[in-house]
């Protein structure tokens, strides 16, 4: 950079410190044409990655590329994608074995760019020499990109807690973005960890770009925690705003606004965990147009409330047909229709429990609820529906004989019994309590004595965990 700002390379303004939208990550050399970010496929040992950039002249003055004279550079550096990055973490001179990402490049700035013009520069880089596995599963990364005059300069601007002062020099910026397409295999996580040799404490908070909440309006929103992280957050209180844990999947956490937050999350020195977001849109209408929805989950410092880094999730999904399940009712069998596409059942009570998965369901016998609810969710991009129906009530009384034995009356039960069941015998006439029964749990049948019991219509009722399940008439 000229000392005299006559060419003054910087990069574009950005509104979000972590996602400067003007770098973006290609697996093959189409940057010029394709300026969205893409998952690095890491396969072999000679695959490569590209790495674009658009670069702004802020000066009053042509830059023109002269070999010893005018010329400026861009180095590269990368990391795993992390909601909170250090320095060091960029540099990789983080102690201990694990690598979180380091310098990749440095090249010249060569294009000609006119005062208030910009111009893309384009880095390619062989993956051995940035990931530390020669194969695997493709894993996210961010990029950090610093314009100096200087060839392989490391000396990045730092603030008073360690973090690179991107949000105070134009001449670096970073690019922590995930583009995500809707289906279900395809997910990426990122990480969250305390660099800290002592312990710290963290919320993670998950807003939509669009101010109108649109996202929360059209889908499913929600995160799932690995096991360390949820274990941080649970001996922090488990304290959050518009958010819900998730009854039925193990550490999901479901987000019902933008704003969602999870606070007081307590790691403990160098601790790390992993959160992914999961973004299902609603298909009971037909999606007409692509859509594209931003997330940002950022990271803050709990003892000082500063934003210390963050990841967009960009969720993109095309458009596509409606799915409009119609469930039907055949005595005590539910069964979906009117899908034509592969797709995962899963069916709840009202109480939003799940309770059974594929194309039809049976209806326990005595169940205390007669609405069931299935989602219906695509696999080729995760879109989802819902319907609910309404199931008579079947009773968990079988059969009662009365008729086989003089001493006894054989009771039949649809399913073996829960534990401490009850079996309540009254005349039907007033319906007056004549006895109780303490059944075992897992009867299948139990015998109510008769030697003593007159003539007459008696009803016998079920009781199970306080809750009747089922009643019968019989004539004695």
């Amino acid at each position: 950079m000229s000392t005299d700002l006559l060419e003054d390379m910087t990069f574009i303004e950005r509104t979000r410190f972590w996602a400067c939208p003007n770098i973006w990550i290609r697996n093959q050399e189409d940057g010029l044409s394709n300026r969205t970010s893409q998952t690095p496929h890491v396969k072999n040992r000679r695959a490569d990655i590209y790495i674009y950039a658009k670069i702004r002249n802020k000066g009053v003055k042509q830059y023109v590329y002269l070999r010893g004279m005018s010329e400026q550079k861009v180095t590269g550096f990368w990391n795993k994608s992390s909601l909170l990055i250090t320095k060091d973490m960029w540099l990789d001179l983080q102690p201990g074995s694990e690598i979180f990402g380091g310098p990749i490049e440095t090249c010249d700035i060569l294009p000609t760019i006119a005062p208030g013009q910009s111009e893309i520069i384009e880095i390619e880089k062989r993956v051995s020499n940035i990931y530390e596995k020669d194969e695997g599963d493709p894993y996210p990364m961010c990029v950090l990109l610093h314009i100096s005059e200087k060839n392989a300069d490391y000396n990045l601007r730092e603030d008073s807690a360690g973090f690179v002062a991107v949000m105070n020099t134009p001449k670096i910026a970073q690019n922590n973005s995930i583009w995500e397409y809707t289906t279900i295999s395809e997910k990426c996580d990122v990480l969250l960890f305390n660099p800290n040799l002592n312990e710290k404490k963290y919320s993670i908070r998950i807003n939509a770009k669009d101010k109108t909440n649109k996202p929360f309006k059209e889908a499913n929103v929600s995160v799932d925690v690995k096991s360390s992280l949820m274990e941080a957050w649970k001996k922090g209180g488990s304290l959050g705003d518009n958010i819900e844990i998730d009854k039925n999947v193990a550490n999901r956490v479901c987000l019902k606004d933008s704003g969602s937050i999870m606070k007081n999350i307590v790691l403990g020195p160098r601790q790390k965990g992993n959160i992914a977001l999961n973004c299902n849109f609603y298909a009971k209408e037909a999606i007409v147009n692509d859509k594209r929805v931003d997330i940002d989950v950022t990271v803050i410092d709990d003892a000082t409330g500063r934003v210390l880094g963050g990841e967009t999730f960009v969720i993109m999904q095309d458009a596509r047909p409606s799915i409009n399940p119609n469930v039907k009712t055949n005595s005590n069998i539910l069964e979906v229709a009117n899908v034509y596409e592969d797709v995962l059942y899963e069916w709840y009570d009202k109480n939003g429990k799940l309770v059974g998965t594929g194309q039809t369901f049976k209806i326990p016998a005595g169940a205390s609820t007669s609405d069931y609810t299935v989602k219906v969710q695509a696999k080729s991009d995760g879109a989802i529906s819902y319907s609910t129906a309404q199931a008579p009530m079947l009773s968990s009384i079988k059969n009662v004989d009365a008729k086989s034995r003089k001493d006894a009356i054989v009771v039949t039960f649809e399913n073996p019994t829960v534990n401490q069941s009850t079996l309540r015998v009254a005349l039907s006439a007033g319906n007056s309590p004549v006895a109780d029964y303490t059944v075992d749990g897992g009867a299948e049948t139990y015998d109510i004595p008769a030697s003593n019991m007159v003539s007459g219509v008696y009803q016998v009722t079920l009781i199970e965990n306080g809750k009747v399940t089922g009643t019968k008439k019989f004539v004695k």
